[in-house]
């Protein structure tokens, strides 16, 4: 928090008295603060002071599960830092298919049940989470990233975690339910993570049995997963259940079914005010397992338009779906609002790679640069792949954000040209809040003569004094005066005496008077100020009843501006 003070000096004499005004700022460096505020002008005055505070923080890695091994487990303290508050904070993989990316040496055709890889154990709060896939032949390449809510409780970017989970299909089934959600507030801004998905078939006949697409059921707050065929394979899901409650955040879901292959097609969706504010979760299933029929490309084309595109070729279109979970931030301040970049890209069969080998096939798409790695995500991730055939796992792309200026993309085996797209996330932020007030004088305050134990005050002589709260959120305004000083001094007190007066303010034009009791007290002047919001103040002056002389006295009044 930010808090500023305004001083200002009352020139008290027998005769003619001055007022004068002095700004003394007073800042509290406790909080993170980019800076001391630029001041101008005489009287000077705060012209801008921005302190951001970080509402997210984003931790990633890229695991490789060895060879003979059907897990890997990732352990706070050594593959992520823990979380502070796990209610707040889930992981998934990121790749095009929302799952494992194959082995990292010699690409070639690898089977499903040996790279499809989920979460077994995806609930961060017990200090591991686990990678799982059903086969053990090969590594097998996982890119994942942990988000973490670590803004204010009820903060306008807040994000609440109602549920992590998994959820297994009957081997017959093309349906399954996920366990009940807790705590759910808004049916609407729930969004349903797919965080990974595993195959148990032991060939490449079945992959599309591993493609789920989600759903949330307001009936019963559950999640429900659908694929497009079951194959006799009893498949996972991982998942997160992330409610969106912070009032800047908007959420829709749009479920697209394709009517033809290698044509763009489009669905109306809400306006989302700007591409530069808005992600999304996609996600894909269909009832056909060639590589050309395993994924489709998902953008939002406008801000209220998205569209899909299927691989030409790709068979019996009907039977395929794509679901994009559509986010949107309303924040539109410069220095917080949330920043999207919508990326697409292509990759050749057997183009140049980055990496030791030709397969697995690495290469780095640059993006606008980003302020920190660790306020920003990868999401939105889709592809299509060409080729009819089955040869698995082409298709699969993983992504790392490896810099503030590029991301990494992997493919196991590079035989078909891919399509691609994904998005660059820089989260919001909260604007710390900055406490402050600025006073209008009223120029010269002429008390006149003033006998011993007689009052005189500010009202109806043009003198009254108006605070402004010019911070940037509502705030609390306290005074209090000082003793009087100039020769010898005068004490402030509850009632007057020898040396001792009394001074007052009043916010209702002298309607009601408050007591400012000694020199070390703030007394609450208004409980509650809106941004820019004014209140006027006079004060109430009563001489002691004797004094030890007759020279000018100082007093100084100083307002202060706190959190409400």
């Amino acid at each position: 928090m930010i808090k500023t003070c305004y001083t200002f000096i009352i020139m008290h004499r027998w005769c003619t008295k001055a007022l004068q005004f002095f700004l003394i700022l007073i800042l509290s460096t406790g909080w993170i603060f980019s800076g001391w505020p630029q001041i101008f002008n005489f009287p000077p005055k705060i012209e801008e002071a921005y302190a951001q505070t970080a509402d997210f923080n984003i931790q990633r890695g890229c695991t490789i599960m060895a060879s003979a091994s059907a897990t890997a487990t990732l352990t706070a303290g050594s593959e992520y830092t823990a979380p502070t508050d796990t209610s707040k904070t889930f992981i998934r993989i990121v790749n095009a298919r929302l799952t494992g990316n194959g082995r990292t040496v010699g690409g070639g055709n690898q089977n499903a049940d040996d790279y499809y890889t989920y979460f077994s154990d995806p609930d961060l709060a017990g200090g591991s989470v686990t990678l799982s896939r059903a086969g053990t032949t090969n590594d097998n390449r996982v890119c994942w990233e942990i988000i973490e809510y670590i803004g204010f409780d009820g903060g306008a970017n807040e994000i609440i975690i109602r549920d992590i989970n998994t959820a297994t299909y009957v081997s017959t089934n093309t349906t399954v339910d996920g366990g009940s959600a807790n705590g759910v507030s808004s049916d609407s801004d729930i969004v349903v993570f797919i965080t990974g998905q595993n195959n148990m078939d032991t060939g490449r006949a079945d992959l599309e049995t591993g493609l789920s697409t989600a759903e949330w059921l307001s009936s019963t707050d559950v999640p429900r997963f659908t694929r497009g065929t079951a194959g006799s394979d009893a498949n996972s899901v991982s998942y997160a259940v992330v409610e969106f409650t912070g009032s800047n955040w908007a959420v829709q879901r749009i479920e697209h079914n394709f009517i033809a292959a290698g044509s763009t097609e489009t669905e109306t969706i809400t306006d989302v005010g700007a591409l530069s504010r808005a992600f999304f979760h996609s996600q894909f299933r269909n009832g056909n397992g060639g590589l050309d029929e395993l994924g489709a490309e998902a953008w939002l084309s406008a801000t209220n338009e998205a569209s899909f595109l299927l691989q030409s070729g790709a068979t019996t279109p009907s039977g395929a779906y794509s679901v994009a979970w559509i986010v949107s931030n309303s924040e539109t301040t410069a220095n917080t609002k949330m920043n999207v970049q919508h990326i697409s890209g292509s990759r050749a069969a057997a183009d140049i790679s980055e990496g030791a080998n030709n397969e697995e096939d690495e290469w780095t798409d640059t993006i606008t640069a980003v302020g920190t790695t660790a306020q920003t995500s990868i999401m939105g991730e889709s592809g299509r792949s060409a080729g009819a055939g089955t040869a698995a796992p082409r298709g699969a792309i993983a992504l790392y954000l490896n810099s503030t200026t590029g991301a990494k993309l992997y493919q196991s085996d590079d035989g078909q040209p891919q399509n691609y797209r994904f998005q660059i996330i820089e989260w919001p932020k909260t604007e710390t809040p900055i406490y402050s007030v600025s006073i209008t004088s009223s120029g010269v305050i002429e008390y006149g003569f003033v006998e011993l134990s007689t009052a005189s005050s500010t009202v109806g002589n043009g003198y009254t004094q108006t605070a402004e709260n010019d911070g940037n959120t509502t705030e609390k305004l306290n005074v209090k005066s000082s003793n009087a000083s100039g020769g010898t001094a005068w004490t402030l007190a509850g009632s007057i005496g020898s040396n001792q007066f009394t001074h007052e303010f009043s916010t209702t034009t002298g309607a009601t008077w408050t007591v400012m009791p000694d020199s070390a007290t703030y007394v609450t002047a208004a409980p509650s100020v809106v941004q820019s919001g004014t209140v006027n103040f006079d004060f109430r002056l009563t001489t002691p009843s004797s004094s030890s002389d007759y020279q000018q006295k100082s007093i100084t009044i100083t307002i202060q501006a706190v959190a409400p």
